[in-house]
């Protein structure tokens, strides 16, 4: 099965992608209950995740850049707010990719909701655009 995963990418993403439909509220709820349960991980996973945010970071981003990208999370958050539904700030090339990696510039940023985030694959390459 694991040979079978390694050589079809695309196929067990939607196979994935199937499953999660059906059996989306018990994972919603195991996971909530899993980060419950581990906040020290949940908190190491954050910073991670910031410090990754630095790291992509480019020297030349200046405060005009910084404030561009405060604009993207307040409107995220502002949207979440006003349609009720949970969104999320996603990185279109994510910060951590299989073959490249982007930067953590307010072009390569975008507000999505919360689900379609969930449903991205973690890990991204060149032959998925």
């Amino acid at each position: 099965m694991r040979e079978w995963a390694i050589n079809n990418p695309k196929a067990k993403r939607l196979k994935y992608a199937k499953w999660y439909n059906k059996n989306r509220e018990s994972t919603i709820k195991r996971n909530k209950r899993w980060k419950q349960n581990n906040p020290i991980h949940v908190a190491s996973l954050r910073a991670k995740y910031r410090a990754g945010c630095i790291k992509a970071c480019p020297a030349w981003v200046d405060d005009a850049h910084m404030d561009k990208i405060r604009e993207i999370y307040k409107l995220c958050r502002k949207t979440s707010k006003k349609t009720g539904v949970m969104h999320a700030v996603d990185h279109i090339v994510p910060l951590q990719g299989k073959t490249v990696c982007g930067l953590h510039v307010w072009w390569n940023l975008r507000v999505i909701t919360q689900e379609e985030n969930n449903r991205r694959p973690k890990v991204w390459d060149a032959t998925m655009s």
